[in-house]
């Protein structure tokens, strides 16, 4: 298979793809239940020659080579979000629900793949089955789809899925090995306490004791004028009540400081993950001129400069060939503080946080 000739191919199928996105965005589905996403999607791969059918609420279709081989799936999600688009695009959506998270971009890319494909199934040793899913926001989608058998007949033995991303330069593919792509998981976190005699109330555990705690502490301060000294290695509670910090290593005091102050110094960032912070880091100083950034462990740097401009951040250190996995704006927290104090970041370019 001819890479370049591939690529032209799909360069003639770029307004067809187009209409495709628009029209899905202009007509957006939120939930499990995606009727005209659903009945849009079908008509297309019926006009390419696949017999596409609804699966667990959404829609497979496979296309077969010269024998049968292995089978590889290809997956898109096709729900949107409920919102009002205040976009202003020719083709923004007008039902109460839009296309936020790419989702229709997703859906079209994926029947561009599904065209090219039927279109050299000659040159093809196996099976691609492609999926179209519902509910991806909702997180029924996916499990729907396999309750109802999508990884069988024929099962897959590899899955392939991909999402936009608003912050890398166009034309750009990024990738990695191990969990790459965001996850969102709900949970339900349960304090039990433990029952006591009123005489021995530190035999017990009161899981609402822990709120007027803070409250009685708190009075202490405001309305008697008191200073309490709290000593604990549970950060958040610190968080959430202290006025003043004082950060102790081996009964040294390293540093004492106030909450606003502590406040300035937990800058705004832009986080990055790279897969050589060394050469990152060579590359912010040398491309950038900038030294007003830390190297953490795993691969991970903290720039403080161009929070405006992380596009341009982007691009430099990928034209020289510095592997991004992700970058997101944050602000350093407590524990990150104290961490850099006892020397749990290897600094760059700068001095202490």
């Amino acid at each position: 298979m001819d890479i370049q000739e591939l690529r032209r191919e799909a360069q003639t199928m770029q307004p067809q793809l187009t209409a495709d996105r628009r029209r899905l965005h202009r007509n957006p589905e939120a939930g499990a239940v995606l009727p005209e996403t659903v009945a849009y999607v079908k008509g297309r791969l019926t006009e390419m020659g696949y017999h596409p059918q609804e699966l667990g609420g959404g829609l497979t279709a496979t296309v077969t080579g010269t024998d049968t081989g292995r089978c590889i799936l290809l997956r898109a999600d096709m729900d949107a979000l409920r919102g009002q688009e205040q976009s202003g695009l020719s083709f923004r959506s007008e039902n109460g629900c839009m296309h936020a998270c790419g989702h229709d971009m997703h859906t079209a890319m994926l029947l561009g793949a599904a065209q090219l494909l039927m279109q050299r199934r000659q040159e093809l040793s196996g099976t691609v089955k492609l999926v179209f899913q519902p509910d991806e926001e909702g997180f029924t989608g996916a499990k729907s789809m396999l309750a109802a058998g999508v990884l069988q007949d024929p099962a897959p033995s590899e899955a392939l899925a991909l999402h936009v991303h608003s912050g890398t330069p166009s034309g750009t593919v990024l990738c990695g090995s191990g969990t790459f792509m965001a996850g969102c998981t709900l949970f339900r976190i349960t304090v039990r306490g433990k029952g006591c005699h009123g005489a021995m109330p530190e035999t017990g555990v009161d899981p609402i004791g822990i709120a007027e705690v803070r409250d009685f502490i708190r009075a202490l301060c405001d309305e008697r004028g008191k200073t309490i000294l709290i000593s604990s290695h549970i950060l958040s509670e610190l968080s959430a009540l202290a006025t003043h910090y004082a950060f102790i290593e081996k009964g040294r005091v390293l540093e004492s400081v106030s909450a606003d102050r502590l406040r300035e110094k937990c800058r705004e960032c832009l986080e990055l993950a790279v897969d050589d912070a060394a050469r990152a880091a060579r590359v912010l100083e040398e491309q950038l001129g900038t030294r007003d950034f830390e190297v953490l462990p795993h691969n991970k740097l903290r720039l403080y400069t161009f929070l405006d401009q992380p596009q341009t951040v982007n691009r430099v250190l990928l034209e020289n060939g510095v592997g991004l996995i992700s970058a997101q704006q944050r602000s350093s927290d407590l524990e990150d503080y104290f961490l850099s104090l006892i020397g749990g970041h290897h600094a760059a370019g700068k001095e202490g946080f």
